[in-house]
């Protein structure tokens, strides 16, 4: 997929947001830190997903549902060590070139009015404390790069437009 050198130095930041505070100390071990994974995982798809974009506007009323897929472009969505990930838009990973124009003035692609923050969310599980877990999501969710994802949780907004969800369940479509 091809990113502007704005998208670019936009996923950087939104990248880099996620790394803030690691510290090499940190346990990544399932006994050690006390967490069973599964808790997260749902047996069943929860109703209303949303699109990142519809789910941003949402925040603000609780609860949130997001429908996505584990991909960051270029870049990696893991933050290793860490039970946190990008996702990303399922319908923007779709190559540009695969994109149909169409005529229609409502489409944001074509109109190029969506944001990388529209087509991104960060994902984080986190402790009663409300620090994210500290143990790599492929480990504690079973999860894998590319997944489509459903996601359920807490959101906001924060001070760069990325939403970040405070997730307690995610449903894996398979």
């Amino acid at each position: 997929m091809q990113i502007p050198l704005l998208g670019k130095f936009s996923l950087i930041f939104f990248a880099a947001s996620l790394t803030a505070g690691c510290g090499a100390s940190q346990a990544t071990d399932l006994e050690h830190v006390g967490v069973n994974g599964q808790q997260f995982v749902l047996a069943e798809e929860p109703a209303g997903a949303l699109t990142i974009a519809e789910a941003k506007q949402a925040a603000s009323q609780g609860e949130v549902v997001l429908i996505g897929r584990i991909a960051a472009g270029d870049l990696s969505p893991w933050h290793d060590g860490k039970a946190a990930f990008l996702i990303s838009d399922a319908m923007a990973v779709i190559d540009e070139g695969d994109h149909h124009h169409c005529e229609d003035s409502e489409c944001l692609f074509c109109k190029g009015e969506s944001s990388i923050t529209d087509r991104q969310a960060i994902v984080q599980f986190v402790d009663q404390a409300g620090g994210v877990i500290p143990v790599d999501a492929r480990k504690l969710l079973q999860v894998e790069e590319n997944q489509l994802v459903v996601v359920r949780g807490r959101g906001q907004v924060d001070g760069l437009g990325n939403l970040v969800l405070s997730a307690d369940g995610i449903y894996i479509r398979r």
